[in-house]
């Protein structure tokens, strides 16, 4: 059953960089894209922070990389897409979670209701980063009490642990046209 509520918080990793996307829109070239990239660069570990909309793109993902995933607005068959995640080695984590990467605390959701991740971020909520998508524009905003980043539709953020630092690439693809507000 996915969650709905954040948990505490999920350790994910102490030393490996990882990889974050949103709102691929089951736009294959981009994904293979993508995918192609990071595994030229080793990464292993994989967020994507919702609208996968057919279990059949994220069955690319979850072949590729330890996949922690939230549910989008988008998403078609949402049993299925969780079903895959979680058969091949990540987690499904429903609507929100917070992961700890490293000595950091990550809020995950997909973003549909924006001011919530500035809430979290401005607020004394003890989480370091919110990860967001649904906007498809990137951005990477810090606050006193953490930063918000969203990938945007067609880029990746790579966060290094031990560096405590993100670094983020743009592939030239058209924005989703099947998105709804």
């Amino acid at each position: 059953m996915s969650k709905t509520q954040p948990t505490d918080e999920y350790r994910l990793t102490e030393t490996e960089p990882v990889a974050i996307i949103a709102d691929s829109h089951d736009r294959t070239d981009l994904v293979i894209r993508q995918i192609n990239d990071l595994l030229d660069r080793e990464i292993e570990l994989l967020i994507h922070l919702g609208d996968v909309c057919t279990p059949e793109t994220m069955e690319l993902f979850a072949e590729s990389f330890e996949v922690h995933a939230v549910f989008g607005n988008g998403a078609v068959n949402r049993n299925a897409i969780e079903h895959i995640v979680n058969s091949n080695g990540g987690v499904h984590h429903g609507e929100q979670d917070r992961l700890r990467i490293a000595d950091k605390l990550f809020h995950i959701h997909h973003g549909i209701d924006h001011g919530k991740s500035y809430g979290i971020a401005r607020g004394h909520t003890g989480v370091d980063y919110v990860l967001h998508g649904h906007w498809h524009n990137a951005e990477h905003n810090t606050y006193d009490n953490g930063a918000v980043l969203n990938p945007g539709s067609e880029g990746v953020w790579l966060y290094e642990t031990y560096a405590d630092s993100f670094d983020y690439e743009e592939f030239e693809f058209d924005k989703p046209r099947d998105h709804e507000e």
